[in-house]
């Protein structure tokens, strides 16, 4: 299914891009993204100063960048989840989306959850910030991380202009920062199997964690998955477009619900936060000295911030000479390491040119 698409208001268009959203596949160079599409549009559109929205695997960040707007993925439970529709037990997360660094961290003040001990007693963004003299970076190969061509076909130029002003921004970046290392992050087998893994996970939890969203609503149409799926096939012309005719996915989670066993369920979460976590980000952080890892916003990044519950930031980069579309990078650490992650967009921002507002297309 397209990003950006639902039954009640159709396919949402970028503000940026000329020609609107041609079948290009679901993280195609024309797609707004989602699943937070809505909250990313509508502030790079200028019809509200700032948003928030939900992650699992770029569910926040995919949209937000190809708006050209800064937003942070939280650490889980960094920012209460209550009311909001629930993906998976403890990987999802809520953050703020802004056209600057400064409305960011002043939106992440207001929803952090201020009883958490590892939210500042004083906010984020308070202090001056390091400056990139101050942080050490590990940068991921663009033409590495980048995502397969069966969910975003080639257009014109378009993957080339990302690797070369990736590169470029690397570049930059070396006489900047204190030190700027290229890594690999996790290898495509270890991560493709992981992700595997944690959608055994979802997959057991969806129907009960879909019902307790349910259960919060005054006026629900439906009361369970097998209702959902059952409404969705009786309005199938509504519900079920033809670009995305199915729903497999809905129906395989009733399948599996509560499949897991308690030991088996422990094995397979510990598992994939270890490799994504510990032997990934943690390790690399780790053995090559450095404060923040950095690579393209258009890969399977999000996955691994993803399998190990750690937060991320988008960092605005550039547009395609294709169709406008914005792009960008990712920056990403280990847990509860948001402060750190604000310093990174703050420099960033002082660094790189401005976002530039959307275009005023004649057929507008």
């Amino acid at each position: 299914m397209s990003g950006g698409w639902s039954a009640r208001g159709g396919q949402t268009q970028s503000a940026y891009v000329r020609g609107g959203v041609v079948d290009d596949g679901i993280f195609g160079h024309s797609n707004p993204s989602g699943s937070s599409t809505g909250s990313a549009v509508g502030v790079s559109a200028g019809f509200a100063p700032v948003s928030i929205g939900a992650d699992f695997n770029g569910s926040l960040t995919n949209p937000a960048i190809r708006a050209a707007l800064y937003t942070l993925r939280t650490t889980p439970g960094t920012v209460s989840e209550d009311g909001g529709f629930p993906f998976s037990v403890d990987r999802d997360s809520i953050g703020p989306m802004a056209k600057s660094t400064e409305d960011m961290a002043n939106l992440l003040n207001v929803i952090a959850d201020s009883s958490h001990p590892n939210v500042p007693q004083n906010g984020y963004g308070k202090s001056p910030g390091r400056p990139w003299k101050d942080i050490s970076v590990a940068t991921l190969d663009p033409n590495r991380w980048l995502l397969p061509e069966e969910v975003q076909k080639p257009q014109p130029g378009a993957l080339d202009q990302i690797i070369r002003e990736t590169l470029s921004a690397y570049n930059k970046l070396t006489s900047v920062a204190r030190k700027v290392v290229p890594i690999d992050l996790i290898a495509e087998d270890v991560l493709s199997e992981n992700f595997a893994d944690v959608m055994k996970l979802i997959t057991n939890d969806f129907s009960r964690l879909l019902k307790t969203y349910i259960n919060g609503l005054e006026t629900p149409k439906v009361s369970s998955l097998s209702e959902l799926i059952a409404f969705n096939e009786n309005h199938r012309d509504l519900e079920l477009p033809p670009a995305c005719p199915g729903q497999e996915k809905l129906i395989q989670s009733e399948k599996d619900a509560n499949h897991l066993s308690e030991e088996e369920y422990k094995r397979l979460d510990e598992k994939v936060a270890a490799a994504a976590g510990e032997h990934g980000i943690n390790k690399a952080l780790r053995e090559h000295g450095v404060d923040v890892i950095i690579g393209p916003a258009d890969s399977r990044v999000p996955d691994v911030v993803a399998l190990a519950r750690y937060p991320s930031v988008t960092l605005p980069l550039g547009y395609l000479d294709w169709n406008g579309r914005p792009f960008g990078l990712l920056a990403i650490t280990s847990r509860f390491q948001e402060e750190l992650l604000l310093d990174v967009a703050r420099a960033w921002e002082a660094t790189f040119p401005p976002r530039q507002p959307p275009p005023v297309h004649e057929s507008q």
